[in-house]
């Protein structure tokens, strides 16, 4: 989980380092905190009460998903 919260911070740091950061998107980030620690809180809880293959399953559909919405955002 540490990399996603690394990757973004060096996308925020980047972004404003090249001048091209939309100053809204570190509030959005602020805004959307509590939804993350509430996710990492449901998957931890849900990580031992569930199986293996249905938890793969589970997390391939919403990076998945995720990296449909972006690819959709492109076109």
């Amino acid at each position: 989980m540490l990399i996603f919260t690394i990757a973004a911070g060096a996308g925020l740091v980047s972004g404003a380092a090249l001048g091209i950061l939309a100053w809204r998107l570190p509030l959005l980030a602020a805004l959307l905190f509590p939804a993350v620690l509430l996710g990492n809180w449901l998957g931890d809880r849900a990580a031992g009460q569930i199986g293996d293959a249905l938890w793969r399953a589970v997390v391939s559909v919403i990076l998945g998903g995720a990296a449909l919405a972006a690819l959709l955002r492109l076109l």
